[in-house]
């Protein structure tokens, strides 16, 4: 069994999704302390021939330390949500796959999500099932393990009844790797560096969030893409 994991964010970029795609089970890390200035509550567009941030506001005054994701509140005192709705539909109205998509986004931009993981896990289900991924998840806050770093992933693994750990390269500073052959449990690594279509819109300025590819690619477009 193939297990992969990370944390969750906001409209995930694309090698988060492919590997979800090349695993059996995926674990949602979000028990761990918040990352400010990172990819969990924002993310960028194209804009042009720049990019553009849409960053979800979060409360975290006197919280940094003792913030795990799972536990983040979103700062409603800002307007954001009309403002991100309003971003896309000016950046991709006219992209090909805009209309089939406006519906669904519209709703998600206009419902009262109860916690901010679950506006991540809203976001990026947009994208899993326009790929009809069915990889099934599992949360690591629900399967309390007691480690961390390298050890906290040999456990989730262990506890999900892996047979293969799917990593990202950055993983190959802190894995035990002794401890997950002692384990048998074998570590790949997955390597993704999307190149851009020669079809897509300045295919020399690459996006960053799977939305984009979404939206310009469609659903078989990007599916055909990732398989590639």
């Amino acid at each position: 069994m193939v297990v992969s994991i990370a944390q969750p964010g906001y409209w995930p970029w694309l090698g988060y999704f492919d590997r979800i795609l090349k695993s059996d089970v995926h674990i949602v890390l979000d028990h761990v302390q918040f990352e400010k200035s990172w990819f969990i509550n924002r993310n960028r567009i194209r804009c042009g021939d720049s990019w553009q941030w849409l960053t979800i506001p979060v409360k975290t005054k006197g919280r940094f330390g003792n913030l795990p994701i799972n536990q983040i509140e979103v700062d409603e005192r800002q307007n954001w949500k009309i403002k991100h709705w309003r971003t896309l539909q000016h950046q991709y109205y006219h992209t090909c796959f805009w209309k089939n998509f406006e519906q669904e986004l519209d709703e998600f931009y206009h419902t009262q999500w109860p916690d901010f993981r679950t506006i991540c896990l809203a976001s990026s289900q947009i994208i899993a099932e326009a790929l009809s991924l069915k990889t099934p998840l599992l949360f690591s806050s629900e399967l309390s393990p007691s480690q961390t770093k390298g050890a906290l992933v040999l456990e989730l693994c262990q506890k999900a009844g892996a047979t293969t750990y799917l990593s990202g390269p950055l993983g190959k500073s802190y894995l035990p790797i002794n401890h997950f052959e002692a384990s048998r449990i074998k570590v790949e690594w997955h390597h993704f560096s999307p190149s851009t279509p020669s079809n897509y819109p300045n295919p020399t300025f690459p996006p960053r969030s799977a939305l984009d590819f979404l939206l310009h690619l469609g659903p078989n477009g990007l599916l055909n893409y990732l398989r590639s």
